[in-house]
């Protein structure tokens, strides 16, 4: 994969993420991601104590591995960004560093990655949920939902119900 170096490595230490900024005026980064076919990629995010963000949208209308779940970023948060390519998973686990309004991007850097088996550094306790969930959507076929998200229970409500309207159209 062009993400990687021989080694099996990331090759970039500071990584760039496209934003989204919401009509609240909210920066914002998908959670996105799952594996098709012995190959995927997939983005989650954390707080800065490891917990999961509250989603500011789900989206159950876009293609299977596609986008998820609309989260609120911050300074200090986590990005986790995988690649797998036939069972081999290659996981960055990124320091949001700085948010560009203009640019619609944020600069993140790479505190420890997981290659050929193991952690660059010993992993902290306040990853492993996000670690668990990375292998988790990484181990789903085709993938149609947010992994690593709070949902309030009034969105949750009301995705149930689109949830059933989408079953129902496609019988």
């Amino acid at each position: 994969m062009k993400e990687l170096n021989e080694d099996g490595r990331f090759r970039q230490r500071l990584r760039t993420f496209k934003l989204r900024e919401t009509k609240g005026g909210h920066l914002s980064i998908w959670e996105r991601g799952g594996i098709h076919k012995n190959v995927g990629k997939a983005t989650l995010i954390a707080t800065p104590k490891g917990n999961k963000p509250v989603a500011m949208m789900v989206n159950l209308y876009d293609e299977p591995n596609g986008r998820h779940a609309l989260v609120q970023v911050h300074k200090d948060f986590i990005i986790a960004y995988a690649t797998v390519e036939y069972g081999t998973e290659h996981i960055g686990l990124y320091l949001v560093k700085r948010l560009h309004r203009q640019k619609k991007v944020l600069n993140a850097i790479l505190i420890n990655e997981f290659y050929h088996g193991e952690w660059t550094y010993p992993l902290e306790e306040r990853f492993e949920q996000i670690v668990q969930a990375m292998h988790k959507i990484l181990s789903t076929r085709d993938c149609i939902e947010p992994v690593f998200v709070e949902i309030p229970p009034e969105r949750m409500e009301l995705i149930e119900q689109q949830k059933n309207k989408i079953k129902s159209q496609k019988e």
